[in-house]
């Protein structure tokens, strides 16, 4: 998978609002400074998605299956995560990626 990266309060606030189309096998990586509880929804955001939490060591720890446009839910981490990933609904579970797999970082995160 191919993704932006949204290392910025800026950048993580509107990940993918309001995009109506999403290269098949891309997504967004959103990069925060610590391992912490991470919450997320759906607002403005036309795509259905999944999101992948993931803790510093690069261990997914949960996925979730989100619907487009739904404010009435959240989609929390149960565990500290220090990054999340979204990603077409079902891209995941249609790669064989589940909870416990490790996420490989190819690419620079440096400024």
């Amino acid at each position: 998978m191919i993704v932006e990266v949204a290392d910025t309060e800026v950048l993580r606030s509107r990940g993918l609002m309001f995009r109506r189309s999403l290269a098949s096998d891309s997504g967004m990586l959103f990069v925060f400074d610590d391992d912490a509880p991470r919450r997320f929804w759906m607002k403005n955001t036309y795509l259905p998605l999944s999101i992948a939490y993931v803790g510093s060591n690069g261990i997914i720890h949960e996925i979730y299956d989100m619907e487009p446009l739904d404010i009435s839910k959240t989609y929390p981490s149960a565990m500290p995560a220090r990054y999340a990933i979204e990603a077409h609904k079902g891209w995941f579970k249609r790669h064989g990626i589940v909870p416990g797999c490790r996420v490989v970082f190819d690419g620079c995160f440096g400024k």
